[in-house]
Order: C-alpha cells, then structure tokens, then sequence
C-alpha cells in the first residue's frame, strides 16, 4: 500500500472546482486534492505513483483554523488523475480522536520513530511526498486511534 503526505493551508483557495473557500476545505469537506504545478521534476514522480486504495495523511499548516499545526485527517484514496492538472478523490476521509501536533512530529522524526518524509510538514512550498506505511501506523497510535 502507497502512504503519502500532503499539506494543505488555510489561506483562500485559487481553485473553481469546489465550493471550498479555504484550501484546507478541498480534501477534508469536498474530497479532492488539486495540484497544478504537479509536473515539476519532484513532484511529478510522486504523482505518478498515486493508485486508488493509497492512504493520505493531511497536515495543516498552522493557519489552518480548526486543526492549526497537525495531522488530523486520513484519507482513502477513490481515483487520481494527472494531465494538466493533478487530482486526487477520495472515498473517505477519517477524522482522528486527536491531532499530532507539529512539535510531536518533528520530535518523532528526530528520535527515528517517523520517516524523514515526514519532516516536510510545515515547510514552505511543500505540498506532497511519498512516506512509509510504518509513518501512517505510527500516527493512528499517536492520536488515539484504534
């Protein structure tokens, strides 16, 4: 199974696709992720392995209103499409008893217990990246989950 991370923001979307008025709105209300500088060189490759049935982690930046600075949300994927623009829809999008703070994550990464993947969350201009399926079963546990 393909885990990935995307980050979202709470800034005003750009995107006429959704009803969303916030970026962060489009995956966690509206299930879809939309991407149109997707074929830049790093990105691209990403994109490309996307299937449906992948997992998606989805951490919002800290201007984010209802979940600043974490991880709350996974996501299913049900199809992804990459042409002049790159989208992924998903079938379902869980919410987590609690977030992993942005502080908890870096502080995990550090110790060895999440991937370097997942160090991008927060970085400006980061938008996507493949992670390992250990990253995913270690924030189910973080958050509570079962």
């Amino acid at each position: 199974m393909g885990v990935f991370l995307i980050q979202v923001n709470g800034e005003k979307t750009i995107h006429s696709e959704t009803k969303a008025e916030y970026f962060w709105e489009e995956p966690i209300k509206y299930k879809v992720y939309i991407n149109y500088y997707w074929k830049m060189i790093a990105r691209r490759a990403i994109w490309e392995k996307i299937d449906k049935e992948n997992k998606v982690l989805i951490y919002c930046t800290g201007n984010v209103k209802p979940y600043p600075g974490q991880i709350r949300h996974i996501a299913t994927i049900k199809k992804s499409s990459c042409d002049e623009k790159a989208e992924m829809y998903f079938k379902d999008i869980k919410e987590l008893p609690s977030g992993v703070s942005y502080g908890t994550i870096q502080k995990e990464v550090k110790s060895g217990e999440l991937s370097e993947g997942m160090k991008r969350c927060g970085q400006q201009g980061f938008n996507i990246s493949e992670v390992e399926e250990s990253d995913l079963e270690r924030i189910l546990e973080l958050s509570g989950s079962t």
